[in-house]
């Protein structure tokens, strides 16, 4: 049987002296039983795979003559159906973006080209919703909010160039007015690491009630969850994939202040007993959650590896909500 303890940060002195009285024990937490290969705690090196279609920023190089007057954030996804990997620029909103394409990760982006239109089926790259029934209209299929910047001719420099939605990306030199591409896309979806999505956590477990967004963190190859209590609060969970189960995370030497490294990309953690050491005043973690016996990814220390573990009492610890100095929407 797995029980969970639930104490105030504030009572936690406390509840150490009467050896663990004094919280409140929730229900079971009982959910599906995990093989000895789910527990095992792999370091897997980052695969096309692993991102399953999730973006996440990089700053990667664009090539000879493809150069965008925009000037936003930078993030990149992988499109299995094509195998490669897609680049977007940011262009003053999450909503408009420059499109790029390359055969691998760290690899040299390209601009995209049509030659039998103006790039309008490139939108199938960013909205898997997206169709085109009329090659010439982007709102054909329904999307009325999808729409191209101005008309660009590249000439004599590489593209990634096709002419129509489904088919192949071809790396090509274009030529004039034969491989068309356009200043900007807006493809009635943002580009961000966040998206919407009702991932299934470990025994059901849920400590707020708003919305559920995941994003995919390649420097530990995991997907974050995220359930929101308020746009600037919110519970964290773990997942080694998109659509797989997601679990509480905990830290074994401390009460969760180092996780806000997985929201925040700008948060640090000198102290790792004080979340504003760093200089985040406004982070900050909810009350102090001690899960027994569930399985749980867990580490001590700011930058080192998840590993997912069976939770013991008082020794792996986490917290009903935290703030991380950003707003996740």
């Amino acid at each position: 049987m797995s029980i969970r303890w639930t104490v105030t940060t504030t009572a936690l002195v406390a509840a150490i002296a009467l050896s663990g009285c004094g919280g409140v024990v929730e229900p079971p937490a009982d959910g599906e039983k995990l093989t000895p290969e789910e527990l095992a705690t792999t370091a897997a090196a980052l695969t096309p795979a692993g991102t399953a279609g999730g973006w996440f920023a990089y700053n990667f190089q664009i090539g000879a003559g493809s150069a965008t007057a925009c000037t936003g954030a930078r993030y990149v996804r992988y499109v299995s159906k094509y195998n490669k990997w897609v680049g977007a620029v940011l262009c003053g909103s999450k909503n408009r973006y420059k499109l790029y394409m390359s055969s691998s990760q760290t690899g040299t982006y390209y601009q995209l080209a049509d030659y039998s239109g103006h790039g309008q089926d490139h939108c199938e790259l960013v909205n898997t919703q997206f169709t085109l029934p009329n090659d010439d209209d982007i709102t054909s299929g329904g999307c009325t909010n999808c729409a191209l910047g101005a008309l660009i001719d590249p000439i004599g420099v590489q593209v990634y160039a096709r002419s129509a939605v489904g088919g192949a990306f071809s790396l090509a030199t274009a030529v004039d007015w034969g491989d068309l591409s356009t200043e900007w896309y807006e493809c009635g979806v943002p580009v961000t690491e966040w998206r919407t999505y009702t991932f299934k956590t470990y025994g059901s477990v849920r400590y707020c009630s708003g919305d559920r967004y995941v994003r995919y963190v390649p420097k530990y190859n995991k997907w974050v969850g995220a359930e929101l209590c308020e746009s600037n609060r919110y519970k964290l969970y773990m997942s080694s994939s998109e659509t797989g189960t997601y679990y509480e995370i905990a830290d074994y030497a401390g009460h969760g202040q180092d996780h806000c490294e997985l929201v925040n990309s700008q948060f640090t953690l000198p102290n790792e007993d004080d979340i504003t050491s760093g200089g985040c005043t406004t982070c900050a973690l909810g009350n102090l959650l001690d899960p027994i016996g569930v399985p749980v990814y867990a580490r001590g220390y700011f930058g080192e590896a998840f590993n997912l573990v069976t939770s013991v009492d008082w020794g792996d610890l986490t917290t009903d909500s935290y703030r991380c100095g950003i707003s996740i929407q």
